[in-house]
């Protein structure tokens, strides 16, 4: 799962989604009592023993409840991500934590009652959602036929073991025994907050006609977008360029970063904005913006983006009349969510978070730094100096090392010129810090680039072997690995000494050994399911055969010996 795709997933109207009640409960509950084992055997990132890793007013911000939402994701991916991508799915996963705990001070704020009475009815709806959930599977996978209890009862405990109110007890004393917990409690009642609090400001608002109407609106743009280190000497020259009278079409084939479609220049491009980008926060400038109007700077995902607007589209729905009222309620529910969201933001800004870990701090400031778009260039360099001091001096963890690793990366990323020698030693010492908790052959293979620069046989020799030895992937990005081992000991084989050489080749050796011993098994797999398909087919028509013949031998004996024919009559003689 790339980056994209889990912040996709991790992420709801631009607010990190609220986690089911009963899975919230099952994680801490299941994490109770006991550490966080990571990946490769590694503790991971909260140390065994210790549970709570930061406060947000009354809320404890457990790394039990992270690190179980992190391996839910891991199984998702198939595999576990690397180091970086690592430090980025933490670094989520725990600012949906403090915003949990923001969201139960906002409730309070607000006076939106959390009680354990709110809780246990919360619960209740969501068990019986869930309940209905497995009946409408049941039923569909054709195990539940009717629609009684009993009927209910009887599939479901086919399928679970137990009845159906054997299970929803079980589901509420969970929620009971949580309660008693107080940082179980926190977390249960900081879910419930992250959608009362939403439904409370809905309830309080009613669009306008104009403002429905205005929410069905997109647009169709040119746009020039704008990214690197330099972004605000390029804003400078395309605001340059328009004034002096280029056009902006002019502009887009001058300045803009995209990359063009086979055939077409940039400035023959025309994208859309939905109309739930404009109701972002991000697009905001553009709602009151007409056809032929340019932009201001937009701070996006992809860069910074000035658009030319070529169209405002109207898409209401063609039962808008009929339906404006549903609509409406739909709206007010959208534009609740969107004030909770900036509500929380803001409360976060003066909200003090007190952290327990150090390592956990710098790995949320990692977060912030690298999560905030409107920061300059210099801006975040200086934050990524700062998380990766903060690392260094928080010890030895997993968090820290993914923090200090992290930080790091993006700061090379962002830096141009020639290798600083200082830094060089930095990002070594980063890799060899995030290589305890998260080893793998692609940080070898990092470190392998550096030694190759620097002219170092030695460590250069060291590295490649250690990559090819910890390659123990047999697929595509496998082999991908085992090739790119093999080019960069050709490359530098010039530096490398002789013992060197041979661990690098015995180990490639031995991954090419286990890789054909792998595909030769899937092999003899493959073969063997065929072999039993064929059998199987074999034997499905032998039995079917052998059930047409028996029947037809049941009807015969059924009704017994047919008697042959009345033999015909001489014909009667005339006379």
């Amino acid at each position: 799962m790339s980056i994209r795709t889990f912040n996709k997933v991790m992420t709801s109207k631009g607010c990190i989604p609220v986690m089911s009640l009963v899975l919230l409960i099952t994680m801490v509950m299941s994490f109770a009592g006991r550490g966080c084992s990571g990946q490769q055997g590694q503790n991971g990132p909260q140390a065994e023993g210790s549970q709570v890793i930061a406060t947000v007013g009354p809320f404890s911000i457990d790394a039990r409840v992270i690190q179980a939402a992190y391996e839910r994701a891991v199984q998702s991916m198939g595999a576990p991500p690397k180091a970086k991508d690592e430090a980025t799915y933490f670094g989520i996963l725990l600012t949906q934590q403090i915003n949990s705990g923001l969201a139960l001070i906002e409730a309070q704020r607000k006076s939106v009652p959390i009680g354990d009475a709110d809780m246990r009815k919360d619960a209740s709806s969501q068990i019986d959602q869930k309940l209905m959930g497995e009946r409408i599977q049941l039923m569909q996978q054709g195990k539940l036929k009717g629609s009684s209890d009993k009927e209910l009862d009887d599939a479901f405990k086919a399928a679970t073991g137990k009845t159906a109110d054997q299970w929803r007890k079980e589901q509420l004393d969970g929620v009971n025994a949580a309660l008693k917990d107080p940082v179980s409690r926190a977390g249960i009642a900081a879910n419930l907050a992250e959608t009362q609090v939403p439904k409370v400001l809905a309830a309080h608002l009613k669009p306008s006609d104009a403002e429905l109407k205005a929410s069905y609106q997109s647009l169709s743009v040119k746009q020039v977008l704008l990214s690197g280190p330099d972004v605000a000497g390029q804003i400078a020259k395309v605001q340059a360029d328009l004034k002096s009278g280029a056009t902006f079409e002019a502009v887009i084939d001058r300045y803009s970063k995209d990359k063009p479609a086979p055939g077409k220049k940039l400035s023959e491009i025309e994208a859309p904005i939905t109309s739930d980008q404009l109701a972002d926060d991000t697009y905001a400038p553009l709602r009151s913006l007409k056809a032929g109007d340019v932009s201001p700077v937009i701070v996006t995902p992809n860069g910074s983006v000035i658009y030319k607007i070529l169209k405002v589209k109207d898409d209401l729905p063609k039962d808008f009349a009929k339906n404006k009222e549903t609509l409406r309620t739909q709206l007010a529910t959208k534009l609740g969510d969107a004030q909770f969201k900036k509500d929380v933001k803001e409360l976060g800004k003066s909200t003090p978070i007190t952290w327990k870990d150090p390592g956990w701090h710098a790995l949320y400031d990692y977060a912030q730094a690298s999560t905030d778009l409107t920061l300059k260039p210099d801006k975040k360099q200086a934050k990524l100096k700062v998380v990766i001091d903060e690392a260094k001096k928080a010890g030895h963890s997993q968090p820290a090392a993914l923090a200090f690793y992290a930080a790091v990366s993006d700061l090379k990323n962002d830096l141009t010129g020639k290798p600083d020698p200082e830094f060089t030693a930095t990002r070594i010492e980063a890799i060899q810090a995030v290589s305890e908790f998260a080893p793998g052959p692609d940080l070898d293979l990092e470190l392998a680039d550096i030694y190759a620069l620097k002219k170092d046989g030695a460590d250069l020799g060291e590295a490649l072997a250690k990559a090819a030895g910890e390659n123990n992937d047999f697929s595509p990005n496998g082999q991908a690995t085992y090739v790119n081992i093999q080019v960069k000991a050709q490359l530098n084989s010039a530096l490398l000494s002789a013992d060197a050489k041979k661990q690098i080749a015995d180990a490639q050796a031995n991954w090419k050994q286990q890789s054909e011993e792998q595909k030769k098994e899937q092999a003899d797999a493959a073969k063997a399911d065929a072999d039993r398909a064929k059998q199987d087919a074999a034997d499905k028509k032998k039995f079917e055969a052998d059930q047409k013949a028996e029947a037809a031998k049941t009807k015969s004996a059924s009704t017994g010996p047919q008697a042959p024919p009345a033999p015909k009559q001489p014909p009667t003689s005339k006379k």
